[in-house]
């Protein structure tokens, strides 16, 4: 399937200050691949940029941004292939036998305080069917035990929090199922990207659990699975995964993604 992104958004900055952008999907061999990719910033003159690939190996943009407001525009079209089956029977993943890298995201972080967590998982899913089946559960746990509200959260709230309230956004599902996965020593990382079908249009969080020796996608603000979900950056938790972060004063006047088939 390809999928074509379209992301456009009016910003403003004072002083001209430095910004970081991740908006490029990644490129996964056998499972997502970019066939374009473009990115353009109106007015043009003294904007300055470079591209480079942080430690998660998250394509990002480096922009230093005159004084003033700015249109910037990123489209890309990208191939999305479906995982293979996996026949083996569903285990945990074996600690010792983890691949190393894998090893940083059952630590806690800081909006997946998951050491925080260790009792209430362990009452809830320890009893669960090992490895993916684990994950499924708790994934789906947060999709029925948690309202979608916009509003109910912001940039401070951490899984405890939605624990609590019951309540939040895609970043906060996102985040209460990764402390659980965590909580239970299976790895789990964050995941923002675009979302094919998703209403209203807009950037995307999920999670990724190592499980069947593969970094495997779960998405527990819906019920079935997405037609296709295309990753851009992957992290502990959100604070790893901004699609903007600007170096200074600046703000977003306007923000349009859209995701559709590609013709």
């Amino acid at each position: 399937m390809q999928v074509k992104i379209d992301v456009s958004t009016d910003m403003e900055v004072q002083f001209g200050n430095a910004a970081l952008f991740q908006l490029e999907p990644l490129a996964r061999p056998g499972c997502q691949q970019r066939t374009s990719s473009v990115l353009k910033i109106t007015p043009c003159s003294q904007v300055v940029r470079e591209s480079f690939f942080d430690l998660y190996g998250n394509a990002c943009y480096r922009i230093t941004l005159p004084d003033g407001k700015f249109t910037l525009k990123y489209d890309a079209v990208v191939d999305i292939m479906p995982l293979p089956p996996v026949d083996s029977p569903p285990a945990d993943p074996e600690l010792l036998d983890l691949p190393p890298d894998t090893l940083h995201f059952l630590l806690p972080s800081r909006y997946c305080p998951s050491d925080c967590l260790q009792k209430f998982a362990s009452d809830h899913f320890g009893w669960k069917l090992p490895g993916r089946e684990r994950v499924a559960a708790i994934s789906e746990w947060v999709n029925i035990s948690t309202q979608y509200m916009y509003g109910t959260s912001d940039e401070a709230t951490t899984a405890i929090d939605t624990v609590v309230s019951r309540r939040g956004v895609c970043r906060d599902f996102a985040h209460l199922a990764i402390s659980l996965c965590r909580a239970v020593n299976i790895p789990a990382r964050y995941v923002s990207g675009y979302c094919l079908g998703l209403k209203p249009p807009d950037f995307h969080a999920y999670f990724e659990a190592f499980v069947d020796g593969r970094w495997t996608p779960f998405d527990p603000t819906s019920a079935t699975p997405r037609e296709a979900l295309v990753a851009v950056a992957v992290g502990r938790d959100a604070a790893d995964c901004a699609w903007s972060t600007i170096y200074g004063q600046g703000q977003t006047h306007r923000l349009d993604v859209q995701v559709s088939k590609a013709a």
